[in-house]
């Protein structure tokens, strides 16, 4: 489920042509266990080049507990708090990787894997 902001743009974006993959919900917990890594293989492999940066984080949610926004902030010195949700920028700004995090749970749920330029449309920053 994502944010009905996130679903209007991403079906005015579609109607201009723009496709937005939909990967379903991955979920980490504190335990090291990891349930559908496949949806970030999925995206590496569309995007060979974020590869390295999504396995990246994806190690450092497996081994680190966050309690709040502010201790995830000291490790991801660029991560967004946007409402609910929590977006990491991947291989610098090339990827938006966009998340909820239940830091009670020790849990991340991916809602989105974005490019810059499929970010920047379903947010409305390259609205003119």
């Amino acid at each position: 489920m994502s944010s009905p902001a996130i679903r209007r743009r991403k079906k005015e974006c579609s109607s201009k042509n723009a496709k937005l993959p939909q990967y379903t919900k991955i979920v980490y917990d504190n335990s090291v266990h990891v349930i559908a890594k496949p949806v970030l293989v999925k995206f590496w492999n569309k995007y060979p080049e974020a590869k390295t940066a999504l396995e990246r984080w994806h190690q450092i949610m497996k081994s680190e507990t966050f309690t709040s926004y502010a201790e995830l902030r000291e490790l991801f010195g660029s991560a967004d708090q946007v409402g609910d949700l929590v977006v990491f920028n991947i291989g610098g700004t090339k990827y938006r990787l966009i998340t909820v995090v239940h830091y009670n749970r020790g849990k991340v749920y991916i809602r989105h894997i974005l490019t810059h330029a499929e970010y920047d449309c379903v947010t409305g920053r390259n609205d003119k």
